[in-house]
């Protein structure tokens, strides 16, 4: 009795897991299944968005649309949006490029990262300038012949593989940027037979391809078989780049070097002659200033400024800025520009000296020697004169006499003090010294140093004498 209960209750369970599906049951894989369940693109959605974006809510008068990161499914309800000219559609869900036909003024159309599978559906939009289709599923290129417009296609991030996939580039001359990365495009005769046949062809992006390996010496051969190439993946195209790619296939690394060389000196060349002209123009601008001075100084002395006579260029001290002239003597010496005289004591007589006068002619480096032995003349005061190393015998000879500063003047009243004390304070040696050169390294670094001690206890006990 309890086994027929039993298997009477297990028939109702039995019937029920054999039932057949309903009638209007769709299948897991049914696209519209898929659709039900993102949201709709539907006329009140477009408006609230339009309002949301502070957009026309009268649908013609909109030129631009922004449906990205909706989750739509489907392209719809777009027929009263005739003056879209943009249109952003990234990151939906979209499978396929329909219900467009009423976006004939469309420029620009945004759909990367989607489902699209097939480019369809886009004749209506004759003056199309950009598509981007990146980050899709795309095998193959096509239906791009109505597009005579399109100059810009992005198509990174899909399943294109062969040549026959890209051929459909062939039909849309206009192309001058073209955005293949990251596909899987591996025949290396995709150079020869697709972008060398695209004569508008300006960017191209390979990169992420397992074609860029295969091809030897990559970016040099694009460079030289794509004649308008100026940017290929991550960088541009300069003018230097083609000549060496040039060189390169026309005679082989020994012709490319050569290249590079004969750039380098261009370079320079380049380099010398703007430096020239920025000098040329500096002197100018240097005896024009100097010009109007010595006219304005005429005026201040009551003269015709017409008498004053030209600036000489040459004698004009362009680099520095320094308007007061100078000659070079035969020996190599600048000649010593006169100054006015220091007033007050001798700290203000070192504020006053002069500039010295720029070095010419002088083989020595910079401060390489100082004239010695000059006499005192009397007068004003000027600098200190700096020339070649000669002996002072000739220099004497060829350069003019020096007048010292107060300050020179006064070292030379204190230097007899300083060599008798030296002479007192060092101890007699044991034997007599012949001649300075037989002098050790300790015995010239004492007498230095006994020297120096001396200078600066006269320099001291004179200058408390003149405070008292």
């Amino acid at each position: 009795m309890a086994a027929a209960v039993a298997e009477t209750a297990l028939v109702p369970t039995v019937a029920t897991q054999q039932q057949p599906p309903a009638e209007d049951a769709q299948p897991k894989d049914d696209p519209n299944l898929y659709s039900s369940r993102l949201p709709r693109m539907t006329k009140e959605e477009l408006k609230r968005i339009c309002k949301e974006l502070k957009l026309y809510l009268t649908p013609h008068l909109n030129d631009i649309l922004y449906l990205h990161y909706k989750g739509y499914a489907r392209i719809e309800n777009l027929e009263e949006y005739t003056g879209l000219r943009c249109l952003f559609l990234e990151c939906n869900g979209i499978r396929k490029l329909e219900n467009l036909d009423a976006q004939t003024e469309m420029r620009c159309l945004y759909m990367a990262k989607n489902l699209v599978e097939r480019i369809e559906n886009l004749d209506s939009m004759v003056n199309l300038d950009t598509i981007d289709l990146s980050h899709n599923s795309l095998e193959r290129i096509k239906n791009l012949s109505n597009l005579t417009k399109l100059t810009k296609v992005i198509l990174a991030h899909n399943k294109i593989s062969s040549i026959e996939d890209l051929k459909g580039l062939l039909d849309c001359p206009s192309l001058t940027v073209v955005d293949l990365q990251h596909n899987k495009i591996e025949d290396a005769q995709v150079i020869d037979e697709i972008f060398v046949k695209m004569p508008n062809l300006r960017v191209l992006y390979l990169q992420g391809n397992p074609v860029v390996k295969q091809i030897k010496f990559y970016r040099k051969t694009l460079t030289h078989k794509l004649p308008n190439l100026t940017y290929l993946d991550d960088r541009p195209v300069f003018p230097n780049d083609r000549r060496y790619a040039e060189a390169y296939f026309s005679g082989g690394a020994e012709a490319e070097r050569a290249e590079r060389k004969l750039v380098q000196e261009e370079e320079q060349q380049k380099t010398m002659a703007s430096v020239e002209w920025l000098l040329r123009k500096r002197q100018k601008n240097e005896v024009a200033t100097a010009q109007a001075k010595a006219e304005a100084a005429a005026v201040s002395r009551g003269e015709d400024p017409a008498s004053v006579p030209p600036v000489d260029p040459a004698k004009c001290d362009w680099l520095y800025g320094d308007h007061v002239t100078s000659d070079t003597n035969s020996d190599g010496f600048v000649d010593v520009i006169e100054a006015d005289p220091p007033t007050g004591d001798a700290g203000d007589a070192v504020d006053n000296l002069p500039m010295i006068a720029p070095r010419q002619n002088d083989g020595g480096g910079i401060f390489s020697s100082v004239a010695k032995d000059a006499e005192e003349p009397a007068g004003d005061s000027s600098i200190l004169l700096l020339g070649n190393s000669q002996p002072s015998e000739d220099r004497d000879a060829a350069a003019p006499a020096v007048k010292k500063s107060p300050l020179i003047v006064e070292l030379d009243d204190i230097q007899p003090t300083v060599d008798e004390q030296i002479s007192t304070t060092k101890e007699p040696a044991a034997a007599p010294v012949e001649s300075s050169s037989t002098l050790s390294m300790t015995e010239i670094r004492d007498a230095l140093e006994v020297a120096a001690t001396a200078a600066t206890e006269a320099a001291k006990s004179q200058l408390d004498d003149e405070l008292d």
